[in-house]
């Protein structure tokens, strides 16, 4: 948020047909991709009270995307020997695809790819529904356990009419 008010100085005006973006927002970031992430974004958290709390949901799904990649690659190691993502920061006020942003601080990108990398990871997979641990470590680690507990997320259709 500290970034886009530097940014774009009218942040805090937005246009009622594109809440809570205004049209110097739009203009960053008005684009076929981010019309459909803000689809999935208000269809699984609801409607943001604020664009602050937009920007939180949006660096939410950032960071799941990120950490996904990571995961994935992980999961299919040693067959995939390196993962490798050509663009990790915005090259001007934008919300979507980094890891930090055009003022280089971290989002959740950054931190949920830190963590998919660590050298010891346990880690869910979504397609098989498996736990994995994974290792990059020199030499293998006896006796590691897993602890982890199972929560579910409401659905959409249970949570209140703001998405809380």
């Amino acid at each position: 948020m500290n970034s886009i008010a530097k940014a774009v100085p009218d942040h805090d005006r937005p246009v009622a047909e594109w809440f809570p973006w205004n049209r110097d927002l739009g203009y960053h970031d008005a684009m076929d991709y981010v019309k459909s992430a803000d689809a999935i974004i208000r269809h699984d958290l609801g409607e943001p009270a604020c664009l602050a709390e937009y920007l939180w949901m949006g660096d939410l799904y950032n960071s799941l995307c990120y950490r996904a990649i990571y995961e994935a690659a992980n999961k299919v190691r040693p067959r995939n020997a390196g993962t490798h993502i050509w663009k990790i920061n915005a090259a001007w006020p934008s919300v979507v695809q980094q890891v930090f942003d055009w003022r280089l601080r971290c989002n959740g990108g950054y931190y949920s790819m830190r963590s998919a990398c660590r050298p010891l990871h346990v880690q869910h997979s979504v397609d098989d529904w498996t736990v994995q641990v994974v290792s990059t470590l020199a030499e293998p680690r006896e006796n590691l356990r897993v602890h982890a507990t199972l929560t579910t997320w409401p659905a959409a259709s249970s949570r209140t009419k703001n998405g809380r």
